[in-house]
């Protein structure tokens, strides 16, 4: 049985897996100040479409997973 979309306001620590539908607003890649090349992080702004907001983060560890897929205002 398909997971039914939670929506971002009821997202909480007691839930192991769901479902989100959201729009990534803003991303922000970081790295080190002495490698300035090597991305270390890239951080979210999701928005889902009642305007809920959270922040989410990928690590260095898995960049290769998302790099190309993520991009400004589509949703995810």
């Amino acid at each position: 049985m398909p997971l039914e979309v939670t929506p971002v306001s009821q997202l909480n620590s007691d839930l192991s897996t769901c479902k989100v539908k959201v729009r990534i607003a803003r991303v922000w890649a970081y790295h080190k100040k002495d490698r300035p090349k090597d991305i270390t992080g890239i951080d979210l702004l999701l928005v889902d479409d009642k305007g809920d907001r959270i922040q989410a983060s990928i690590r260095s560890q898995l960049l290769t997973k998302f790099q190309g897929k993520l991009e400004e205002g589509i949703a995810t």
